[in-house]
Parts: structure tokens; C-alpha cells; sequence
């Protein structure tokens, strides 16, 4: 498998800690580029380096960062 970038977006620490935790040890492949814990630091995060992968949080307080994402492409 190639290797692949990843941006974690999560917004409760715990969760952010084990989904670091499980990538880091279970997917080698995977190389986190950058988390965030609300919307403006996705867009922060997504300005420095497009990831091939985005694992959202889709309870996060009414992020709509991919679809706008999607929309300005």
C-alpha cells in the first residue's frame, strides 16, 4: 500500500489522542499532516498541505468544511 497524508479533525482530546494512537501503531502507511479541533484550524491546517485523507468529526459544532472545500475547487 502507498503511503497516504491524513488530517484528523476531532474536537474532544480523548478521542483525538486514541485516533493518533491507532493510526501511528496500526497504519504505517498513514502520515498525519496536521489535526485540528474546530473548523478555523482545519482551514489553517488545510492552507499548509492538501491531505489525501480527512477524518472528520461529524458532530463537530456545524463544521461544513468539506462541502465548502468541495464547492471552492
Amino acid at each position: 500500500m502507498e503511503n497516504f497524508k491524513v488530517i484528523i479533525v476531532e474536537d474532544v482530546p480523548l478521542e483525538m489522542k486514541g485516533t493518533l494512537g491507532i493510526i501511528r501503531t496500526d497504519i504505517p502507511e498513514a502520515e498525519v499532516i496536521g489535526t485540528a479541533t474546530n473548523e478555523i484550524e482545519y482551514w489553517r491546517v488545510l492552507k499548509q498541505q492538501l491531505p489525501d485523507l480527512v477524518l472528520l468529526d461529524l458532530g463537530l459544532g456545524g463544521c461544513a468544511a468539506p462541502q465548502r472545500r468541495c464547492t471552492q475547487a
